[in-house]
Protein backbone atom coordinates (compact mmCIF):
# COMPACT_ATOMS: atom_id res chain seq x y z
CA UNK A 1 0.00 0.00 0.00
CA UNK A 2 1.20 3.59 -0.63
CA UNK A 3 -1.77 5.26 1.16
CA UNK A 4 0.72 6.77 3.72
CA UNK A 5 4.29 6.70 2.09
CA UNK A 6 3.42 6.90 -2.20
CA UNK A 7 4.17 9.09 -4.71
CA UNK A 8 5.27 12.47 -2.38
CA UNK A 9 9.47 12.30 -3.60
CA UNK A 10 10.65 15.69 -4.65
CA UNK A 11 11.66 16.10 -8.59
CA UNK A 12 15.29 17.76 -9.46
CA UNK A 13 14.69 21.17 -10.37
CA UNK A 14 12.48 24.42 -9.65
CA UNK A 15 9.76 26.76 -11.03
CA UNK A 16 13.23 29.29 -10.99
CA UNK A 17 15.00 26.93 -12.97
CA UNK A 18 12.22 26.05 -15.63
CA UNK A 19 11.40 30.03 -15.99
CA UNK A 20 15.40 30.71 -16.41
CA UNK A 21 15.38 27.60 -19.06
CA UNK A 22 12.50 29.73 -20.98
CA UNK A 23 14.27 32.97 -20.91
CA UNK A 24 17.08 31.42 -22.43
CA UNK A 25 15.31 30.04 -25.58
CA UNK A 26 14.28 33.48 -25.20
CA UNK A 27 10.73 33.54 -24.04
CA UNK A 28 8.96 34.90 -20.88
CA UNK A 29 8.31 33.13 -17.55
CA UNK A 30 5.84 33.98 -15.13
CA UNK A 31 6.15 31.83 -11.67
CA UNK A 32 2.79 31.66 -10.32
CA UNK A 33 2.80 28.22 -7.81
CA UNK A 34 -0.65 26.48 -7.88
CA UNK A 35 -2.21 23.20 -6.33
CA UNK A 36 -4.56 21.31 -8.24
CA UNK A 37 -6.51 21.01 -5.05
CA UNK A 38 -7.24 24.48 -4.83
CA UNK A 39 -8.85 25.49 -8.06
CA UNK A 40 -9.26 29.08 -6.60
CA UNK A 41 -5.58 29.65 -6.56
CA UNK A 42 -5.72 28.25 -10.27
CA UNK A 43 -8.61 30.72 -11.57
CA UNK A 44 -6.60 33.43 -9.81
CA UNK A 45 -3.68 32.54 -11.68
CA UNK A 46 -5.73 32.80 -15.24
CA UNK A 47 -6.52 36.13 -13.64
CA UNK A 48 -2.73 37.25 -13.30
CA UNK A 49 -1.42 36.05 -16.44
CA UNK A 50 -4.04 37.85 -18.57
CA UNK A 51 -3.38 40.84 -16.93
CA UNK A 52 0.17 40.62 -17.27
CA UNK A 53 0.08 39.50 -20.81
CA UNK A 54 -3.14 40.91 -22.31
CA UNK A 55 -4.43 37.03 -22.95
CA UNK A 56 -3.99 33.57 -22.93
CA UNK A 57 -3.57 31.49 -26.23
CA UNK A 58 -2.66 27.94 -25.09
CA UNK A 59 -3.92 25.99 -21.98
CA UNK A 60 -1.92 22.54 -22.06
CA UNK A 61 -3.62 20.65 -19.03
CA UNK A 62 -0.67 17.76 -18.36
CA UNK A 63 -0.66 17.79 -14.29
CA UNK A 64 -2.19 15.42 -12.31
CA UNK A 65 -2.55 14.32 -8.67
CA UNK A 66 0.24 12.66 -7.12
CA UNK A 67 -0.32 11.69 -3.57
CA UNK A 68 -0.80 8.53 -0.96
CA UNK A 69 -2.81 6.11 -2.25
CA UNK A 70 -2.75 6.76 -5.52
CA UNK A 71 -1.32 3.51 -6.91
CA UNK A 72 -3.19 1.22 -4.36
CA UNK A 73 -5.72 -1.37 -4.60
CA UNK A 74 -9.88 -0.49 -4.52
CA UNK A 75 -10.02 -1.72 -0.51
CA UNK A 76 -6.91 0.24 0.02
CA UNK A 77 -7.78 3.43 -1.42
CA UNK A 78 -9.51 5.95 1.19
CA UNK A 79 -12.65 7.30 -0.84
CA UNK A 80 -11.35 10.76 0.02
CA UNK A 81 -8.21 9.84 -2.14
CA UNK A 82 -10.18 9.36 -5.28
CA UNK A 83 -12.29 12.39 -4.69
CA UNK A 84 -8.82 14.34 -4.88
CA UNK A 85 -8.33 12.33 -8.31
CA UNK A 86 -11.12 13.58 -9.42
CA UNK A 87 -10.83 17.12 -8.32
CA UNK A 88 -7.33 17.73 -9.79
CA UNK A 89 -7.74 16.05 -12.91
CA UNK A 90 -11.17 16.87 -14.15
CA UNK A 91 -12.86 19.59 -12.07
CA UNK A 92 -9.89 22.36 -11.33
CA UNK A 93 -9.47 21.98 -15.08
CA UNK A 94 -12.64 22.39 -16.26
CA UNK A 95 -12.61 25.50 -13.26
CA UNK A 96 -9.57 26.73 -15.48
CA UNK A 97 -10.97 26.30 -18.71
CA UNK A 98 -14.77 27.78 -17.79
CA UNK A 99 -12.63 31.07 -16.74
CA UNK A 100 -9.84 30.87 -19.97
CA UNK A 101 -12.93 30.50 -22.56
CA UNK A 102 -14.76 33.45 -22.83
CA UNK A 103 -11.51 35.73 -23.13
CA UNK A 104 -10.10 32.84 -25.83
CA UNK A 105 -13.26 33.39 -27.55
CA UNK A 106 -13.06 36.93 -27.19
CA UNK A 107 -9.49 37.17 -28.68
CA UNK A 108 -10.58 35.32 -31.53
CA UNK A 109 -9.38 31.68 -30.81
CA UNK A 110 -7.43 29.50 -28.50
CA UNK A 111 -5.95 26.20 -28.45
CA UNK A 112 -6.62 23.65 -25.20
CA UNK A 113 -4.81 20.30 -24.67
CA UNK A 114 -4.98 17.60 -22.62
CA UNK A 115 -2.65 14.88 -21.95
CA UNK A 116 -4.25 11.46 -21.55
CA UNK A 117 -3.31 7.94 -20.24
CA UNK A 118 -4.29 4.44 -21.75
CA UNK A 119 -6.13 3.97 -17.73
CA UNK A 120 -8.81 6.26 -18.92
CA UNK A 121 -10.31 3.53 -21.42
CA UNK A 122 -8.28 0.64 -20.74
CA UNK A 123 -7.88 -2.29 -18.49
CA UNK A 124 -4.90 -2.48 -16.18
CA UNK A 125 -2.75 -5.27 -17.13
CA UNK A 126 -2.13 -5.85 -13.80
CA UNK A 127 -2.97 -5.00 -10.07
CA UNK A 128 -2.26 -1.60 -8.41
CA UNK A 129 1.25 -1.41 -7.00
CA UNK A 130 2.32 -5.00 -9.40
CA UNK A 131 2.13 -3.26 -12.65
CA UNK A 132 -1.12 -1.59 -13.21
CA UNK A 133 -2.72 1.62 -11.84
CA UNK A 134 -4.92 2.76 -8.98
CA UNK A 135 -9.01 3.23 -9.27
CA UNK A 136 -9.00 6.93 -8.38
CA UNK A 137 -6.11 7.66 -11.42
CA UNK A 138 -7.86 5.95 -13.92
CA UNK A 139 -11.78 7.03 -13.24
CA UNK A 140 -10.23 10.64 -13.63
CA UNK A 141 -8.34 10.29 -16.42
CA UNK A 142 -11.19 8.49 -18.59
CA UNK A 143 -13.41 11.37 -17.06
CA UNK A 144 -11.29 13.91 -18.30
CA UNK A 145 -10.59 12.02 -21.52
CA UNK A 146 -14.03 13.41 -22.43
CA UNK A 147 -13.48 16.73 -22.45
CA UNK A 148 -11.67 17.66 -25.40
CA UNK A 149 -14.12 16.35 -27.95
CA UNK A 150 -17.02 18.22 -26.08
CA UNK A 151 -15.30 21.12 -26.33
CA UNK A 152 -14.53 20.86 -29.89
CA UNK A 153 -18.42 20.32 -30.66
CA UNK A 154 -19.39 23.33 -28.48
CA UNK A 155 -16.85 25.87 -29.31
CA UNK A 156 -15.12 24.51 -32.61
CA UNK A 157 -17.08 27.72 -34.44
CA UNK A 158 -15.27 29.98 -31.66
CA UNK A 159 -11.84 29.53 -33.09
CA UNK A 160 -11.30 26.73 -30.16
CA UNK A 161 -8.79 24.38 -30.78
CA UNK A 162 -9.08 21.17 -28.45
CA UNK A 163 -7.02 17.89 -28.26
CA UNK A 164 -6.36 14.93 -26.23
CA UNK A 165 -2.87 13.76 -26.52
CA UNK A 166 -2.45 10.09 -25.67
CA UNK A 167 1.67 9.73 -25.75
CA UNK A 168 1.80 6.28 -24.27
CA UNK A 169 4.56 5.18 -21.70
CA UNK A 170 6.73 8.08 -21.28
CA UNK A 171 9.83 8.56 -19.06
CA UNK A 172 8.95 11.71 -17.33
CA UNK A 173 11.10 12.39 -13.99
CA UNK A 174 8.35 11.57 -12.27
CA UNK A 175 7.96 8.33 -13.90
CA UNK A 176 11.76 7.48 -14.37
CA UNK A 177 12.01 8.78 -10.53
CA UNK A 178 8.97 6.88 -8.71
CA UNK A 179 7.46 4.55 -10.95
CA UNK A 180 10.06 1.49 -11.32
CA UNK A 181 9.51 -0.01 -8.07
CA UNK A 182 5.36 -0.92 -9.19
CA UNK A 183 6.41 -2.54 -11.78
CA UNK A 184 6.84 0.56 -15.17
CA UNK A 185 9.84 0.74 -17.25
CA UNK A 186 10.93 2.06 -20.21
CA UNK A 187 8.73 4.49 -22.22
CA UNK A 188 9.00 7.06 -24.82
CA UNK A 189 11.59 10.29 -24.61
CA UNK A 190 9.84 13.34 -23.87
CA UNK A 191 11.07 15.75 -26.16
CA UNK A 192 9.19 13.47 -28.68
CA UNK A 193 6.13 14.07 -27.06
CA UNK A 194 6.63 17.90 -26.53
CA UNK A 195 7.38 18.13 -30.65
CA UNK A 196 3.79 16.84 -31.02
CA UNK A 197 2.67 19.61 -28.14
CA UNK A 198 4.27 21.85 -29.73
CA UNK A 199 2.83 21.40 -33.23
CA UNK A 200 -0.60 20.79 -32.15
CA UNK A 201 -0.44 24.23 -30.17
CA UNK A 202 1.20 26.03 -33.18
CA UNK A 203 0.11 24.27 -36.88
CA UNK A 204 -2.63 25.53 -38.50
CA UNK A 205 -2.58 22.05 -40.19
CA UNK A 206 -3.69 20.53 -36.96
CA UNK A 207 -6.78 19.33 -36.84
Amino acid sequence: STSHAGGQSALPGSLRSTADAVKTEGGRALILPADLLEPDDLVAAVDRVTTEWGGIDLFLNNARYVGPGHIDVLLDTPVDVIARHLQANILTPLEIIRRLLPGMIGQGGGTIIFVTSASGYADPPARAGEGGWGLGYGVSKGGAHRIPGILKAEHEKDGIRSFLVHPGLTATERFVQDMKAFGFEGGAPVDVIARVIGWLATSSKAD
